[in-house]
C-alpha cells in the first residue's frame, strides 16, 4: 500500500492544472499529524484528491473532504474513479502516476516502492540531480538522508520530502566520511550510496590554476572515493549487499576544452566506479555510473548566466539545437537512479552508462 507522501505526490502529478509542490506543502503536514492521531488512509486520501481537484483544504479535519462538484478539466475521471468509485490508495496511486515531462510530452511515474525498507544517502542532494534523486527515493519508499552546503536549502528539502539533512561540505574527505558515520548512526546502515555532487567551474588546460584543479579533484572525485570507502566497510562489515550510483558527466569521454579539470576528474570518477564494482562484487555491492549529459538544473541556469552570458531565452535555444528537443531532465535521471539502486536492476554492476542525446563515436 502507498504511503502517505506517495498518495500525495501521485495526485500532485495527476493534477496538471495545480501547483504541486505548494499543493503537498500545504497539505502533507497536516495530513501527517492527522494520520499520527489514527486516520484512515482512504480518508486522507479523500482529502487530498478533493484538494488537488480545486476545492479548499478544510479546516475542520473531523468533517469528511467534500465530494462532487467539477474537478479540473485533465485527469477528471481518474481523480473521480480514484476517490469516489472505490481505488485502495496504491491504486490511486498507481492510476495517478502520469504527468507531463518538461517538453510536453507524457512520462509513466507510476510508483513501484522500488526502495522500500532501504536506506539509501544521497551526497551532493539538497539541488539540482541530487534533489531529485532524493524526491525519487522517497517516493519509492526508502529512508533517506542526505548531505549538502547549504542549510536553508537543506532543510528546506528535508521539511518537504521527510528526508534527514546532513551539513557538509564534501571537499574535505573527513566530511564524506562522516557523512556515511551519520546515515548509519541514524539508521543503523546505508543500503545505497549516490555520489550526486558536483563542480563545473570553468577552466581550460592553459588557465586552469592549481587551486581550481584541486577543487574540482576534491568534489569530483575524492569525495565519492572515500564515501564509497566508508558505505563499502559498512555493508561488508555487515556482510550484507549494497548498491552505488556515481553521478559522472559524458566529459568524462574528453569534453570542451573550457572544462579540462572537470572532465578529468569524471573520466576518473568512471575508472574508479569499474575499479570498485570489480573489487566487490563477490561482496554483492554492485557499483554503477551514469554520465549525463546537458542537464536542466538551478546549477547550469548559474552557470549559463555567469559563464556564457546567457539570458532568459537559453533553455528554448538549447533544446532548438538538440536532437530530443529538450536537455536533460531531472526527474528522469533520477527515475533511473532508482532503478539502478533497486533489486530490479538485476546483476548489472561496473556500468557507466552514458546518459545523453550524443552518440559518443558517431559521425555524419
Amino acid at each position: 500500500m502507498a504511503n502517505l507522501l506517495q498518495i500525495s505526490s501521485a495526485f500532485g502529478r495527476a493534477m496538471e492544472t495545480v501547483d504541486r509542490e505548494a499543493m503537498v506543502n500545504a497539505v502533507f503536514p497536516v495530513l501527517l499529524r492527522r494520520k499520527a492521531e489514527g486516520a484512515s488512509e482512504d480518508w486522507l486520501c479523500r482529502v487530498i484528491a478533493a484538494t488537488a481537484e480545486g476545492y479548499p483544504f478544510p479546516t475542520n479535519l473531523d468533517l469528511d473532504p467534500p465530494v462532487g462538484g467539477l474537478a479540473p478539466p485533465s485527469q477528471a475521471d481518474t481523480v473521480r474513479q480514484a476517490v469516489f468509485e472505490g481505488w485502495a490508495p496504491s491504486d490511486c496511486a498507481r492510476n495517478c502516476g502520469r504527468a507531463p515531462s518538461a517538453a510536453g510530452a507524457e512520462r509513466d511515474t507510476t510508483l513501484m516502492g522500488l526502495l522500500e525498507d532501504k536506506v539509501v544517502l544521497v551526497n551532493g542532494g539538497s539541488q539540482g540531480v541530487g534533489a531529485g534523486i532524493v524526491r525519487a527515493a522517497v517516493r519509492e519508499g526508502a529512508t533517506v538522508v542526505f548531505t549538502g552546503r547549504r542549510a536553508e536549502t537543506g532543510k528546506a528539502l528535508a521539511a518537504d520530502t521527510g528526508a534527514r539533512f546532513v551539513r557538509a561540505d564534501l571537499s574535505d574527505p573527513a566530511q564524506a566520511r562522516d557523512s556515511v558515520v551519520q546515515a548509519v548512526a541514524a539508521h543503523g546502515r546505508v543500503d545505497c550510496l549516490v555520489n550526486a555532487a558536483g563542480l563545473t567551474s570553468r577552466g581550460s588546460l592553459l588557465d586552469t590554476t592549481p587551486e581550481l584543479f584541486d577543487q574540482h579533484m576534491a568534489i569530483n572525485l575524492r569525495a565519492p572515493f572515500f564515501a564509497m570507502q566508508a558505505a563499502v566497510a559498512d555493508m561488508t562489515a555487515r556482510e550484507a549487499p549494497g548498491t552505488i550510483v556515481n553521478i559522472g558527466s559524458n566529459c568524462a569521454h574528453g569534453g570542451p576544452p573550457y572544462l579540462a579539470a572537470y572532465s578529468a576528474a569524471k573520466a576518473g570518477l568512471a575508472g574508479l566506479t569499474r575499479n570498485a564494482a570489480h573489487a566487490h562484487r563477490w561482496d554483492r555491492i554492485r557499483i554503477n555510473g551514469l554520465d549525463i549529459g546537458w542537464t536542466d538544473t538551478e546549477g547550469e541556469d548559474a552557470t549559463q548566466r555567469s559563464f556564457h552570458d546567457a539570458g532568459d531565452d537559453w533553455r528554448e535555444k538549447a533544446a532548438e539545437a538538440l536532437p530530443m528537443g529538450k536537455l536533460g531532465q531531472v526527474d528522469e535521471i533520477a527515475d533511473f537512479v532508482v532503478f539502478l539502486l533497486s533489486d530490479r536492476s538485476g546483476v548489472v554492476t561496473g556500468s557507466v552508462v552514458d546518459w545523453d542525446q550524443i552518440v559518443f563515436g558517431g559521425q555524419d
